[in-house]
């Protein structure tokens, strides 16, 4: 319980550190978005602090258009990133029902 508590505050809070440093400096977190021709700029995510993550998970563009605004590494990425999202989102449930009787 302490290690939850502990890991779970811990990254809760480099969370909210992301997100306002996010907003702070946006040419350091979004640099394709700042330092590219208008037409090759990748699209402009939500300023508010927690808004960037569902376009992250659940990408609203074709995959086309996202691999030649961000590139292959960021595709493979945010690609990457939605699969562990959902097996974390199944996952944690059948860990919680294992582990809650211990």
């Amino acid at each position: 319980v302490t290690s939850v508590l502990l890991y779970g505050g811990l990254g809760l809070l480099l969370l909210i550190i992301f997100s306002l440093l996010r907003r702070c400096a946006r040419s350091k977190f979004s640099p394709r978005r700042h330092f590219v021709s208008p037409e090759e700029a990748a699209p402009e995510l939500p300023v508010s602090v927690w808004r960037w993550i569902v376009p992250l998970v659940h990408p609203s563009r074709p995959d086309d258009l996202i691999l030649k605004h961000v590139g292959l590494d960021a595709y493979m990425s945010i690609r990457f990133m939605g699969l562990c999202f959902k097996l974390f989102a199944i996952l944690t449930p059948i860990g919680l029902l294992v582990l809650a009787p211990l």
